[in-house]
C-alpha cells in the first residue's frame, strides 16, 4: 500500500520474512545507493507501546553490512498530523473553554526545548478573560482584533531581560550568569534569539495536548510592554491565541519551500 502524497513515509510495503520495508527519502538523501531498505520488525515497541525501526548497518562505501542497530522512535503519521500536517493557523474558534491545566502542561512540555545555557527566557502570560483581553485592544492591528477577541486564550510570550538571575539554578555547572550580568547587548540577543526558540517549542507543545494555535504579530510592542510590563522587565515577543479552532472557513493550505529550495547537504 502507499501513503498520500508528502507523508513521511514514502512507499511500505510487507516482506514475506515479517518484515514491513520502507523506503524513506530522507534516506535517499543520505545515501548514494538510494534503493536501500529500513526494517521495520511488526513486534518491536518500546516502554511506550510505540514501534521503533530497525535497519541493516550501512558500510562506508554505503553497501549492507551485517546485524541491525535502532533507528529512532518516529512519531506515527497521525501524531505528525497533529504537530505539523494537518495543524493550522486559526482565526476563528469554537465556543469551547481551555482548561488551565492544559495552560500549565504546555509551558512545562515546551520548557523542555533546548535553549544556550538552559537559559529559557521566555516568559508567559495567559489571557483568559475577555477583560484581560481588551487590554490588548489598543495594541492590536486591525486584522488582529476580532479574532483575538474572540480566542479563548491569549498568549502573551515575552522574554526576561534578566533572564540571567535563574542561571546559577539553572546551569549550575559553571559561572555562566557573569557572560550576561552587565552586557546589555548580549544579553538581548541570547533572550529574544531563545525566547523566540521557545515560542515555536510553546505551538508545537500546545497542538501536542490537543489545542489550535494563532500566532502573531501585527501589535504595538512597546504600547503592550507598557500595558502589562510596566516595569521593563520583560518584553513581548508574537502573541499566540489559543482554542479550538473553527475550520469552516479555512482557506486552503499555502505552499512550501521544497526542500532543494531551502536546504544544502554539504
Amino acid at each position: 500500500m502507499s501513503c498520500n502524497n508528502g507523508m513521511f513515509f514514502h512507499r511500505i510495503w510487507y516482506h514475506k520474512n515479517g518484515y514491513r520495508i520502507l523506503n524513506l527519502n530522507i534516506l535517499r538523501r543520505f545515501r548514494s545507493h538510494a534503493d536501500r531498505s529500513i526494517l521495520w520488525s511488526r513486534d518491536k515497541r518500546n516502554s511506550l507501546g510505540r514501534e521503533q525501526f530497525e535497519f541493516p548497518a550501512l558500510s562506508s562505501d554505503g553497501t549492507i553490512s551485517g546485524g541491525e542497530r535502532i533507528l529512532s522512535n518516529i512519531l506515527s503519521d497521525a501524531d505528525l498530523g497533529i504537530l505539523f500536517r494537518d495543524a493550522r493557523t486559526y482565526s476563528a474558534w469554537l465556543d469551547k473553554e481551555v482548561s488551565p491545566i492544559l495552560l500549565e502542561a504546555i509551558y512545562d512540555l515546551a520548557k523542555m526545548g533546548p535553549t544556550s545555557l538552559n537559559c529559557n527566557p521566555l516568559r508567559v502570560v495567559y489571557l483568559t478573560t475577555r477583560e484581560s483581553r481588551e487590554r490588548l485592544r489598543p495594541m492590536l492591528s486591525k486584522g488582529n482584533l476580532e479574532k483575538t477577541m474572540l480566542a479563548p486564550v491569549t498568549a502573551i510570550l515575552a522574554w526576561d531581560t534578566q533572564f540571567y538571575d535563574l542561571l546559577p539554578k539553572l546551569f549550575p555547572h559553571s559561572d555562566a550568569r557573569a557572560s550576561f550580568e552587565g552586557k546589555p547587548d548580549h544579553s538581548e540577543t541570547t533572550g529574544f534569539r531563545n525566547s523566540s526558540l521557545q515560542g515555536a517549542y510553546f505551538v508545537i507543545a500546545a497542538r501536542a495536548v490537543g489545542l489550535d494555535c494563532g500566532p502573531m504579530s501585527g501589535f504595538d510592542n512597546a504600547k503592550l510592554d507598557a500595558e502589562f510590563f510596566p516595569d521593563g522587565r520583560f518584553k513581548s515577543n508574537f502573541l499566540c491565541n489559543l482554542g479550538y479552532g473553527d475550520a469552516t472557513n479555512l482557506r486552503p493550505r499555502s505552499p512550501r519551500p521544497d526542500f532543494d529550495e531551502a536546504c544544502q547537504i554539504l
